[in-house]
Formats: structure tokens, C-alpha cells, sequence
């Protein structure tokens, strides 16, 4: 969803499918980006990681995730993406509902494994 597909600039650039702010090892490049600020969305720019490739990426992103974002040991899908906008992961107010609908649309949950 953060990358379109694979289609950012972000992705293309930095390898960075996932949106993720801040910097990887001391590598970061400025890019614009879409955020909801008192319930309007701007377009800033902001500072994001620039991985080496896609599997630093994948597991940078899963360590932040589970350190920062998703605070209960759940497994249900729909839970984890309410707690990724409750704790702050995106400011889109319906980053959740957005997030919910592409795994329900595509089956997605199929892939889980515990």
C-alpha cells in the first residue's frame, strides 16, 4: 500500500516498499510525502530510510513494527492494522480500514503462518 505497488519513487530509490521514516545505518534522502495534520492531508517532505536492498528492508521494517508499533502478541490481522494507526504508524485516520480492506480483497490472510 506505502509503495503503489511498487510504483514509489521511495521504493524505486531507496528500496524502501514500506514508508518508513528516519534513517538505516546512516542512510536516509529526502522525499515528499502525504500526511493528515489536523485532519487535512499536506504534502510534506520528510527524511526515509534508504535500505540496500529488499531484505534489509523487510526486517528493519518488522523489527520497528513489533517494537514500536504492535504492542500485543495478536494474530488477527485486523487487530494488528488498528493498532499500527493507534500507536501512530501513519497519520492517515483511515490507514486501517485501508490496510484491512487490501488483505481482505486479495486474500492475503492465506499467507499467515503461526
Amino acid at each position: 500500500m506505502e509503495s503503489s505497488w511498487g510504483q514509489s519513487q521511495l521504493y524505486k530509490e531507496a528500496k524502501n516498499p514500506f514508508g518508513m521514516k528516519g534513517s538505516y545505518n546512516g542512510q536516509s534522502e529526502l522525499f515528499p510525502t502525504k500526511e493528515y495534520e489536523n485532519g487535512k492531508e499536506v504534502t510534506i517532505k520528510d527524511y526515509f530510510r534508504v535500505y540496500p536492498n529488499l531484505k534489509a528492508a523487510i526486517l528493519d521494517h518488522d523489527l520497528v513494527v513489533y517494537r514500536q508499533f504492535i504492542t500485543t502478541k495478536t494474530t488477527n490481522y485486523a487487530t494488528a492494522a488498528k493498532e499500527l494507526q493507534t500507536n501512530g504508524y501513519a497519520t492517515d485516520p483511515s490507514y486501517a480500514k485501508k490496510l484491512i480492506n487490501m488483505i481482505k480483497s486479495y486474500r492475503l490472510a492465506r499467507f499467515d503462518s503461526y
